[in-house]
């Protein structure tokens, strides 16, 4: 079959099948004409059921494919357009590429492919949907231009090979997916970048190479009358991660260069920078505390050139406008910027769920409690549409392999948000702070450092009764002031069939792991069932006995918290799925209120339960 039929026969199979390894770039900009030409080596392995006889390769409609190269021999190949809104043109020049033999099933071959073109902002793909030409001006911001070049890669703009199956905006989350899904089976890739860019007035001084910043952009030539200046940057190979192979080059004043924070800032806003820092001086108590004593890389802020455009992240990088705004109020905004800057990891669920905590920490600590319960749960509602209505029908992705964001964001952060709940502040922080990305190699790795600081934190001798500490309960009961501790008095609680349920041990967290990380049986579904109170006889004390029922298909530990006019009890218990749990708590006074679910856990429906007692 000659190339050109070829390209009208690929399938969405074949576009699904190919994994890119590696990339080597080799760039040339050129501002002034809002072009690129490059040549990369790029790697590529076959992913898919069946060989691949055709390789389906994919740039920005912009741009064209010039060459495509196997050592030193050219492939053959026929490009046509593919209707896709993964580009912000709205298509992408797709090139069948005819292999020398079909690349069989896992394994991988090594190409040479020039393109070039030009990538000016284009605001193709919202202009079709109707959006106003602001908007859609603010949105796809992507360009190559003088002072400013910011190429966002697949789902804004397609500046290096990519092989994806179209998809438009509007056919509910499907664009969104698709970019998840690229990010995520090609989240090992390696990339190097070696580039060239011509300048007119003054050089590039700000490089964010594949989400990473890179401070030595090295003169080559100063402009002259008729000559453009010359200067290059390199990235050195560096892993992809949970990201899209991304490009930014500006000429910015560096209002602030610190070991947490570096501001690119346009001569107009220069001033509001030192807001910013003072913002970042605010989070980082709260995030040396949690995550260790200092990022990973500083997060560098970009100012955008539009004051309206939409902020967008970039590795460790933000590009914002830099607007004019008290401390506190701009550290709220940057605090999940500085969480990507601060922990970084391979696994997609850890790399957007530790920012979402620690975004949801800071609510905790500057608006208390409620507020970041009701951050948490603006997502809930999402959530509980995906997730599975029984385990292993439609919908539904265990976090190590999620490839939508309600899943590695809003899923993950609850499950850590969880985690705190369960095994304490201080453990957490000891795990995350301990944790390595170069480590997370096996799939209970985070479990087993959360296990091992829960241990380290504890001591060795202090055991667990029901997720609360046997010490804590006695010291608690014993007070005579305004709080007295639970006490679960039946030692074997017992699910609905009446069998044994386990304790809530936070030494060991398979059970959890298990239904919240590596599998997904959906959400639960709690609710009240039974609530029995006496009094015991001695003083003001009463055993009050909650019962609670799942009907969801994923195990539980909620708070539980009995309420009298004196005092309030809090206990965690673990509730089996498709089952129930009875716990027995002492308080001191009459009960009142008892209360399950405050937001921490998502459910089915709504993740708080109340019963007055009458």
């Amino acid at each position: 079959m000659a190339p050109a039929a070829l390209a009208s026969a690929i399938t969405d199979a074949q576009r699904s099948a190919p994994v890119f390894t590696r990339y080597d770039f080799a760039l040339h900009l050129q501002p002034s004409m809002a072009s690129l030409e490059a040549e990369v080596r790029l790697w590529v392995r076959n992913d898919g059921a069946v060989p691949l006889g055709t390789l389906p390769l994919q740039l920005s409609s912009t741009l064209h494919f010039e060459h495509v190269r196997l050592d030193a021999t050219p492939l053959r190949f026929a490009v046509h357009t593919l209707d896709t809104d993964a580009d912000h043109t709205g298509s992408l020049n797709e090139a069948a590429v005819l292999l020398p033999q079909p690349l069989a099933p896992g394994a991988s071959i090594s190409l040479v492919v020039d393109y070039g073109g030009a990538i000016p902002q284009n605001t193709g793909r919202l202009d079709r949907l109707g959006a106003p030409a602001a908007i859609a001006a603010n949105t796809d911001w992507d360009r190559v231009g003088e002072g400013f070049t910011a190429l966002r890669g697949f789902g804004d703009t397609v500046w290096y090979p990519v092989a994806s199956v179209p998809v438009r905006l509007g056919e509910g989350n499907r664009l969104f997916r698709e970019i998840g899904r690229q990010r995520a089976i090609n989240h090992s890739a390696v990339v190097s970048m070696a580039i060239t860019t011509e300048f007119s007035g003054d050089m590039p001084n700000v490089a964010l190479l594949d989400g990473h910043s890179v401070p030595a952009i090295t003169l080559v030539a100063p402009p002259s009358e008729g000559f453009p200046g010359i200067a290059t940057v390199q990235l050195p190979p560096t892993p992809l991660g949970f990201d899209a192979v991304s490009l930014v080059l500006a000429t910015r004043a560096l209002a602030v260069q610190s070991p947490t924070l570096g501001v690119g800032a346009l001569p107009s806003n220069v001033d509001k920078a030192a807001n910013y820092q003072a913002g970042v001086a605010l989070l980082e108590p709260l995030f040396t505390e949690w995550l260790g004593a200092k990022p990973v890389s500083p997060l560098t802020l970009i100012d955008l050139p539009s004051a309206s455009a939409l902020p967008a992240q970039q590795g460790d990088g933000l590009l914002l406008p830099l607007k004019a705004g008290e401390p506190p109020q701009l550290a709220g905004s940057l605090s999940g910027a500085l969480g990507h800057a601060w922990f970084h990891s391979p696994q997609a669920w850890l790399a957007e769920g530790v920012p979402g905590l620690m975004r949801v920490l800071w609510t905790e600590r500057t608006e208390g409690r409620d507020k970041a319960l009701q951050q948490l749960g603006g997502q809930r509602d999402a959530l509980a549409l995906a997730e599975p209505a029984t385990p292993g029908s439609f919908g539904g992705e265990p976090l190590p392999a999620a490839q939508d964001a309600v899943f590695f964001r809003t899923k993950a952060t609850y499950v850590l948000w969880m985690l705190r709940s369960i095994v304490g502040d201080a453990a957490l922080a000891q795990a995350l702070e301990q944790y390595r990305p170069s480590a997370d190699t096996t799939p209970d790795y985070f479990q087993k450092l959360v296990e091992t600081a829960v241990r380290e934190q504890a001591g060795p001798n202090v055991p667990y009764a029901g997720g609360q500490s046997a010490s804590a309960v006695t010291s608690a009961g014993a007070q005579a002031g305004t709080r007295v501790g639970a006490q679960d008095t039946a030692s074997t609680p017992a699910d609905s069939a009446g069998n044994a349920a386990a304790s809530l041990d936070p030494r060991d967290l398979g059970w959890f792991f298990r239904n919240w990380v590596l599998e997904d049986p959906g959400l639960p579904d709690l609710a009240i069932s039974n609530v029995f109170s006496s009094k015991t006889g001695a003083g003001d004390q009463w055993l009050v006995a909650v019962e609670i029922s799942n009907t969801g298909y994923a195990e539980a530990a909620v708070p539980v918290v009995v309420h009298s006019p004196s005092t309030s009890v809090s206990v965690m218990v673990r509730v089996p799925a498709r089952g129930s749990l009875s716990r027995r708590i002492l308080l001191l006074g009459e009960p009142t209120e008892v209360d399950v679910n405050d937001g921490t856990v998502p459910e089915i429906e709504a993740s708080a339960h109340q019963r007055i007692i009458q």
